[in-house]
C-alpha cells in the first residue's frame, strides 16, 4: 500500500510540472489516488482496463480477496475520469449496469502488429527441429492455469484417441500455478494424450510456433482480450475458442474458426476433428483469420481509435 501511495504522489508531481492535455493511466491501485491528489486531473484522464479476472475484480467471485469485495479500485476510477477504455463489449455491458454511465466507456481491442508474424519457411523448420515438432500439431498458448482451460483441451485430446499422428502443443508458463499444471501433464500422460509442454520460451520460437501449428485452440472459461488469439490470427491460423469475454470478437463461427461452450470437451473435440480432418476448411478459416487481423486489430487502425478518443476530450 505504501508503494501505490508513493508511485501516486511522485506521478502527481511529474504531472504538475507540465500542463498535459490528456493524461492516460493503465493500472487502478495508484490512478484511484492521483484522482484525489489533483482532481482536475479527472476531466482529462483516460484509463484502459487491462481485466481478465473480471468475477475477482469486481468481487463477483467467492475467492475474491477481501480487499477487492470492500473497495473496487477499476470502478472507482471509472466513475471520476473522462473516459475508460475496456476490451470487449460484454464488459462494458457489465460496468453500465454496475453504476458506469455509459458515455464515460469506449470499447477498444488490443491491437497485433501484423509484420512480426510473417514467418519464413526456414524458421519455421527450425522451430520443429527444436522442439521436436512432428504430425498435426493443435496448439495452445498462455500461462498454464485453471481459467485457461488446458486441462479441458487434454480431456478433448482423450476422447478423440488420435494416438501419435497429432501433437497438442502447451505453449507458456507453468509456474504460475504449479499444482494445476503438474495435474495437466500426468493427466495427459495417464491417458496416452500426445501432448508436449514447452514451458516458457522465446518470443521469436513463439512466433514461428504459432506457423508451425495447424489449428489454435484456446478454451477458456474467462478472458478478457486475449492476446495469444490475435497471435495466432495474425498468423493465419483457424481458431477454435470458448464463447466468453473477448474472443467472439476474433472467432466468427464457422468463418475463421469455431466457438463452444466453455468445459464442454466433447463439442471442443468434435470441432478440432473436424479441422484436423479438412485442410482445405483449414487454409480458407486461416486466411480469414489473417484478413481480420488486418483490417480489424493491427495497431495501426486500433491506435486511430485512441487517437480519436484523445481528440474528443
Amino acid at each position: 500500500t505504501r508503494d501505490v501511495f508513493s508511485v501516486a504522489r511522485k506521478i502527481e508531481k511529474f504531472i504538475a510540472k507540465k500542463d498535459f492535455d490528456v493524461v492516460h493511466v493503465h493500472f487502478p491501485f495508484a490512478s484511484s489516488i492521483l484522482v484525489n491528489l489533483n482532481k482536475k486531473l479527472r476531466d482529462k484522464m483516460v484509463y484502459t482496463a487491462h481485466i481478465g479476472e473480471e468475477r475477482k475484480r469486481f468481487a463477483l467471485d467467492s475467492s475474491a480477496p477481501l480487499a477487492l469485495k470492500l473497495f473496487s479500485p477499476d470502478l472507482y476510477l471509472m466513475k471520476r475520469v473522462r473516459k475508460s477504455i475496456v476490451l470487449n463489449e460484454p464488459l462494458k455491458e457489465r460496468l453500465i449496469k454496475k453504476g458506469i454511465p455509459e458515455e464515460k466507456l469506449e470499447v477498444i481491442p488490443n491491437g497485433v502488429n501484423i509484420e512480426d508474424f510473417n514467418v519464413s519457411e526456414e524458421e519455421i523448420e527450425n522451430v520443429r527441429k527444436k522442439y521436436g515438432l512432428k504430425g498435426t500439431i493443435v496448439m495452445f498458448a498462455g500461462t498454464v492455469t485453471p481459467r485457461k482451460g488446458v486441462l479441458q483441451l487434454i480431456k478433448a485430446g482423450e476422447i478423440l484417441k488420435l494416438g501419435k499422428d497429432v501433437l497438442f502443443l502447451i505453449v507458456g508458463n507453468l509456474d504460475l500455478d504449479r499444482g494445476y499444471s503438474q495435474k495437466v501433464m500426468e493427466y495427459a500422460k495417464s491417458k496416452g494424450v500426445n501432448a508436449k509442454f514447452t514451458g516458457f520460451v522465446p518470443y521469436e520460437d513463439l512466433k514461428a510456433l504459432y506457423s508451425a501449428c495447424d489449428v489454435f485452440v484456446l478454451p477458456s472459461f474467462e478472458e478478457g482480450d486475449p492476446i495469444a488469439l490475435k497471435e495466432a490470427l495474425a498468423s493465419g491460423k483457424p481458431l477454435i475458442g470458448s464463447n466468453v469475454g473477448g474472443i467472439p470478437v476474433q472467432i466468427r463461427d464457422g468463418w475463421n474458426g469455431f466457438l463452444v461452450e466453455s468445459g464442454n470437451e466433447k463439442v471442443l473435440a468434435e470441432k478440432i476433428e473436424y479441422l484436423i480432418g479438412n485442410e482445405e476448411e483449414r487454409v480458407r478459416m486461416g486466411k480469414n483469420s489473417r484478413k481480420l487481423a488486418k483490417e480489424e486489430f493491427d495497431w495501426g487502425k486500433i491506435v486511430e481509435k485512441y487517437l480519436r478518443v484523445y481528440e474528443d476530450i
